[in-house]
């Protein structure tokens, strides 16, 4: 599995006799580690389905492949694939497992891949959802200017509350709306 995934990576450009010319000059070695980091941050979310999907594929194939005159229930490759599934994602309901130790083999591959797999979602998600330099500034840009905007709304408010309040203790005793007053000497606060 390891060897057909090394080969991919051979064939994209990061690891190409120009970028090992780059990488030279820099004092890296543009190998399949070299490469597998930048399609990382390329594009993390098609390294992870590529991989899965292959992976998904290679294991359940093997696995049917062993299992098959064992189990009637690995006949069919979708059955395989659930199981391939269920261990990658480390979930594990145990209602199809592997009887063979060749199938069983496939089983523990399966279950490091998938340690492997998770990890590797993960730092994909992070890569992706990570703001770049500019958009970080400007996120904090519209922070301050969604900020400045809640503050002036509650001053605002805040202002008008009083003035009611005000407009109220102006008027004789009698006619005061003392409802109007606490409603507005609540909202005062929370301002």
């Amino acid at each position: 599995m390891i060897p057909v995934y090394i080969y991919i990576i051979e064939l994209t450009n990061w690891t190409d006799p120009k970028a090992q010319r780059c990488c030279a000059i820099f004092g890296v070695e543009a190998n399949f580690l070299f490469g597998l980091k930048a399609l990382m941050i390329q594009d993390p979310i098609s390294v992870v389905m590529y991989s899965f999907f292959f992976s998904l594929i290679q294991l359940s194939t093997s696995l049917q492949i062993f299992e098959r005159e064992v189990d009637e229930n690995f006949k069919n490759i979708t059955t395989a694939m659930w199981n391939v599934i269920i261990t990658l994602t480390t979930v594990g309901y145990g209602d199809y497992y592997p009887k063979t130790n060749f199938g069983r083999l496939i089983g523990i591959i399966t279950a490091f891949w998938g340690v492997f797999f998770v990890s590797l979602f993960v730092v994909a998600l992070t890569n992706t959802l990570d703001l770049g330099e500019s958009e970080l500034r400007a996120f904090i840009l519209l922070r301050r200017l969604f900020t400045r905007k809640i503050l002036r709304e509650s001053a605002c408010k805040m202002i008008q509350s009083r003035y009611i309040i005000r407009c109220e203790e102006k008027k004789p005793e009698e006619s005061r709306n003392r409802v109007k007053i606490r409603q507005n000497q609540l909202l005062y606060k929370k301002w």
